[in-house]
């Protein structure tokens, strides 16, 4: 578990269920420190639940029971996130569990196991209609089409696939924030009569994703993106109408119309080849050839690698 250095019981804050496939650990909480820092959340992880331990549900609800009975935490801002079959366990607590209002997933679908007697039944989560999700995903994980398939069955602009560069395997800290601010982000936007402390979360919300985007080294495009996010969002009145300001004169830049063209034909390409089961582990030179073509248009920017790799067979 991790609690923020200012943490009062006088306050009530969001909380990260977190659920990693070899069991929690402090390693597991290290890769969401950024998130609970930028956030003001609290991270907790289950060191039962695991993949292969058959009762793994229930040690995740007693997790979520132990929390929510000792800790200051909003019920309304609780949210479920994990790695690979912990990202599995995040699906299903969202799907039993009425108060989660979001999930992060790291490196799978929306598959589940609900059924402990036999492991190999799985099935779609069955998640509450637009429920905010952001799903991370190395470019050749062998979950890929998985996850494609799962976003493209989400609301659009309630949900997002994000790809980074490698195989099965963790996404790096920052994206992970950058994830759960999204996820955050929905969920607090959707509280249009909030209490004190729901109001308290929004404001603070809008200040974090401000000193986000002003933080060096943010791409143009994804900055003009997070500036969106703030003209629409509740929050500081000020940061608001800045954020409408500068996301006016972003729109037109060149850079951020080919950051947000390279963003789509990602999207695109991974629908196209992976929206349904991808068969085998072979080379697809047609497949390879097509993203070069795609990607010659963006070359100086990341999503060309992305692209390339996306190409290439799943690990």
């Amino acid at each position: 578990m991790s609690i923020s250095k200012t943490f009062r019981r006088s306050r009530q804050y969001p909380v990260i269920y977190l659920m990693d496939p070899g069991g929690g650990k402090a390693s597991t909480v290290q890769r969401y420190v950024a998130t609970a820092e930028r956030h003001g959340v609290i991270l907790v992880a289950s060191k039962e639940a695991k993949n292969g331990f058959g009762p793994s549900d229930e040690a995740v609800q007693a997790m979520v029971a132990d929390v929510k009975s000792r800790l200051p935490v909003l019920a309304e801002l609780s949210f479920a996130s994990g790695f690979s079959g912990g990202s599995r366990m995040a699906y299903l607590l969202a799907e039993t569990d009425p108060s989660i209002a979001g999930i992060l997933a790291c490196g799978s679908g929306m598959g589940v196991y609900p059924d402990e007697e036999n492991s190999k039944v799985c099935r779609i989560a069955k998640l509450r209609s637009g429920l905010p999700v952001c799903s991370l995903m190395g470019t050749n994980c062998f979950n890929r089409d998985e996850a494609v398939s799962s976003q493209v069955n989400l609301d659009a602009g309630r949900s997002k696939l994000t790809f980074f560069p490698g195989k099965h395997a963790w996404a790096s800290s920052e994206l992970i924030a950058d994830g759960f601010s999204f996820v955050l982000g929905v969920a607090l936007k959707d509280v249009t009569k909030p209490t004190p402390a729901l109001r308290e979360q929004q404001l603070r919300y809008s200040r974090a994703i401000w000193l986000r985007v002003m933080a060096p080294g943010l791409r143009v495009w994804d900055k003009a993106d997070w500036m969106a996010v703030l003209a629409g969002f509740p929050g500081e009145p000020l940061i608001k109408t800045t954020a409408t300001q500068t996301m006016a004169k972003l729109a037109k830049d060149p850079e951020v119309l080919a950051g947000r063209a390279a963003n789509e034909a990602v999207n695109e390409f991974a629908k196209k080849h992976y929206a349904l089961y991808e068969k085998g582990k072979s080379p697809n030179p047609d497949r390879e050839a097509e993203a070069e073509k795609i990607a010659s248009k963006f070359q100086s920017l990341p999503q060309a690698e992305i692209l390339r790799m996306l190409a290439k067979p799943k690990a």
